[in-house]
């Protein structure tokens, strides 16, 4: 079963992530400062989604390709085929659209130069 909790109204399930059972979910930080390949934290919705939208903003030189990632069950993830190029000291944007996942993130892969990059995520 899954654990949930209750914290000042807002329902988080096991993970820490916020859990909406509708509508769209708040932004939510999935990498924040990272400097090399990683996977985000998780987006969990409560129920499927079927849209889910980064904004990812890089300082430096620090380059790479932000995938959105999707899962039905928060433990086996796949690439939703939306990726976006992340340009040194940039804002880049992607929206994946047309599969229902229930978790989402974001990961970084094939990445160089030094910097950070924050991606923030939102489904509806």
């Amino acid at each position: 079963a899954e654990m949930k909790i209750s914290i000042d109204s807002t329902t988080v399930d096991a993970d820490g992530a916020q859990l909406f059972t509708s509508g769209s979910r708040s932004a939510t930080a999935t990498l924040t400062a990272a400097t090399g390949n990683t996977t985000g934290s998780t987006m969990s919705l409560g129920t499927a989604h079927t849209t889910a939208t980064v904004v990812a903003v890089g300082t430096g030189t620090l380059t790479g390709t932000l995938t959105i990632e999707g899962s039905l069950d928060g433990a086996t993830w796949v690439s939703t085929g939306t990726t976006v190029p992340l340009t040194a000291a940039g804002t880049v944007t992607a929206s994946s659209t047309g599969r229902a996942f229930r978790f989402y993130r974001a990961s970084l892969s094939g990445a160089a130069g030094t910097g950070t990059v924050t991606a923030t995520m939102m489904a509806a």
